[in-house]
Order: C-alpha cells, then structure tokens, then sequence
C-alpha cells in the first residue's frame, strides 16, 4: 500500500519520500485489543481523495473534536465495557514516514504503557509529521485513576526512546480529554502543508514558517482571530476571543482564560 520515490540500504535508517501513503500495523501482543493510526496528518489531509476519511479519522477511532484540539496535544480517553478503555493520542508529533506499531501492557500495580515502535526504522525527508494513535485496551481497574506512560521508539536500538507520562482520572470520569499545547514546530510544518497558517491553534503569519504574501512582518492571525504565544513568548499562535467558556467548544476541550480560549486540563 506503501508508494515510495526512493530507497537506500546505506544508511542505518530507511529513508522514504514524503509522498508514501501511512498504513495500520496493529500489533495484539499483551493487553492491545485494537490499535488505529492517522497516518502523517499534513499529507492525509491534503490528499482530497482521502479527505472525509483523514477529517473523520475513522480507522484511529478518534473521537472528532474539530477545531478545538486544533494546535493541541492531547490524551483522551472513554470507558467502552467493564476493564476496557479506549485511549486516544491526538496530534503527537513524530517522524515523517514511520511505519507504527502499537503494543500495550498493563502492569500489576495497574500502571499502563502504551508503546509505539517503527521497527524498521523508517523515516521521510521532509520535516515534522503530527498523527493521532487510538489504543483500545483490555485489564484497565476502570475505578481508580490510570497511570499512562506512552513510549515512542522511531528506531529500535538506534534511537533513544521517548517518553511522555499522563494519569487519566478514570475513578472521577469514565471519559475525557486533557490537552496541552501541540510541538510548535510540527505544527509548523502542517500549517505550511495544508496552507493554514494564521487559522485556529496554528502559527500566526509572519512566524518562521508562515510567511506573508506581502513580505509583512507583522504577526497576524485570519478573520478575528487573536495572535498570542502558547506559553512560549517566541511561540506565537492564533486563538479564538471569548468571554464564557462555551464561547471556546462543547466538548471542554478549551476554556476562556483571560479573554482567550486555552486548554482547560492539561496533563
């Protein structure tokens, strides 16, 4: 299902075109009933052939949050039977090309990790790609709070293995969501794909990749829209004004902090 522009067996990872189409690699070892991925949103999305299924994300089992998780990074997470739940990482940033598994294991404590492994050490030339990964996970004590460790290894024995930890209030909320600003630079390099710059959660105009057509230097965000940093004073993106938390969703993905629209939990 792959297409490929070039290949080299010279070097210690394996470099494919950023054209190649992402496929599923579910892996059911351990506690892993099903695992979906997105596939490198910047090129799922911009292929309209694909468009209805990259918006809906459909294979990743991702609930669509819209526009709310727009520039965020977020775990979410919904009891689906008795020891069962579903975890969705949304827009975790990661290498261009990567062939993912995913692999789960609960411990006896009932700590759970989550791992994603690109065992052939894949990788494409062309910058940050963003995905979203569901693992649906059997074993879970769905009455107390989850410890999650997601470890991602891009190359196994090669590359240093990354880890992010997050504990999800299962005891308190059988579904949910806690978001934190996304990587600026993977963001980045999707809003220069998609051509949304200046849009919601995305880099403002006139950042290090979201150019003006006039050569502008000014920071400016489209329609009425509010340029402001995620936290970062030299990482600027584009929110939405507000005055009462629903002007910023449905789902409480973000609240009104301060006149704009930020992530209400994070993790």
């Amino acid at each position: 299902m792959r297409s490929l522009a070039y290949s080299s067996s010279l070097v210690l990872l394996t470099i494919f075109a950023c054209n190649g189409t992402e496929t599923q690699n579910p892996n059911s070892g351990g506690s892993l009933v099903a695992f979906g991925n997105s596939g490198c949103k910047k090129e799922t999305l911009a292929n309209a052939s694909r468009r209805t299924q990259a918006v809906t994300i459909a294979d990743a089992g991702v609930i669509d949050y819209g526009d709310e998780v727009a520039g965020l990074k977020c775990f979410a997470w919904q009891t689906t039977g008795p020891d069962i739940v579903r975890i969705s990482l949304i827009n975790f940033e990661e290498a261009c090309g990567a062939k993912w598994e995913g692999k789960a294991q609960v411990d006896p404590n009932g700590a759970l990790t989550l791992g994603l492994v690109n065992p052939t050490c894949s990788i494409a030339l062309c910058g940050w790609c963003i995905y979203d990964w569901t693992f649906e996970v059997k074993g879970i004590a769905t009455d107390q709070n989850l410890p999650v460790a997601v470890n991602i290894d891009t190359c196994p024995g090669q590359q240093a293995v990354k880890t992010t930890n997050a504990e999800l209030p299962l005891a308190t909320q059988p579904s949910g969501i806690l978001c934190r600003y996304a990587n600026f630079f993977a963001i980045e390099w999707q809003a220069l794909s998609l051509g949304t710059c200046g849009t919601v959660g995305m880099p403002c105009m006139a950042t290090s990749m979201c150019s003006n057509s006039d050569g502008s230097t000014t920071q400016t965000c489209q329609g009425d829209l509010t340029c402001t940093d995620n936290g970062d004073s030299s990482q600027m993106i584009c929110a939405t004004s507000c005055v009462l938390d629903s002007d910023c969703g449905t789902t409480g993905v973000q609240s009104c902090q301060s006149g704009l629209c930020r992530p209400k939990s994070a993790w």
